[in-house]
């Protein structure tokens, strides 16, 4: 009975959004210790899901509307390489992930669900074009989509909607041209 007291008692001193992460850390963690002792491009995929979701920390520490995160990268490097229901269960995963880590579920998150889905859907369409061309054709589109859905649903103004949109082409561009092939290549 003591015992459970005392439980309690730390669980009160404690944020349960703490304990929840630690749990949610500690399970990756070793889930990823697994997946590298199994297969090499498993664990690439493993660490691309894990960049994916924690690219979006910063927005708990600056509001600033930089058009930053790294889903798209991973959802655009698993269409080039692994089947459709594959990298729409990542992508969902992530965009769920991510929003529960920096605290921001909302409509948005829904949206952002659907348009990651029609870039994973229209993906197939630029696989000839190479990884570089292709991606950065996918985030130019990715961005077009982001950009109307924030002006007609969300009533964001074009400026307020246009600047993390181009914030994000520039980024993609050095990362696609940059890093994108290499990673790819390590994907298997």
């Amino acid at each position: 009975m003591k015992i459970n007291y005392l439980l309690a008692d730390m669980l009160d001193k404690l944020e349960s959004r703490k304990i929840v992460r630690l749990i949610f850390y500690t399970v990756l963690f070793i889930s990823l210790s697994l997946i590298v002792a199994t297969f090499n491009s498993a664990f690439v995929v493993v660490i691309l899901f894990i960049i994916a979701c924690v690219s979006t920390l910063y927005r708990l520490f600056l509001n600033v509307p930089i058009g930053f995160e790294l889903i798209t990268l991973m959802v655009i490097l698993f269409s080039f390489r692994f089947s459709l229901l594959f990298t729409i269960t990542m992508m969902i995963l992530a965009v769920f992930t991510a929003r529960i880590i920096s605290g921001g579920i909302s409509p948005k998150m829904f949206t952002q669900i659907m348009n990651y889905m029609i870039i994973i859907l229209i993906s197939p369409f630029f696989l000839g074009l190479g990884i570089v061309t292709g991606g950065m054709t996918l985030v130019v589109i990715l961005n077009m989509i982001r950009f109307w859905v924030n002006m007609f649903i969300f009533g964001s103004d074009p400026v307020t909607s246009l600047i993390p949109n181009v914030g994000s082409i520039v980024i993609y561009y050095v990362i696609m041209t940059n890093f994108a092939s290499s990673i790819l290549a390590l994907l298997g």
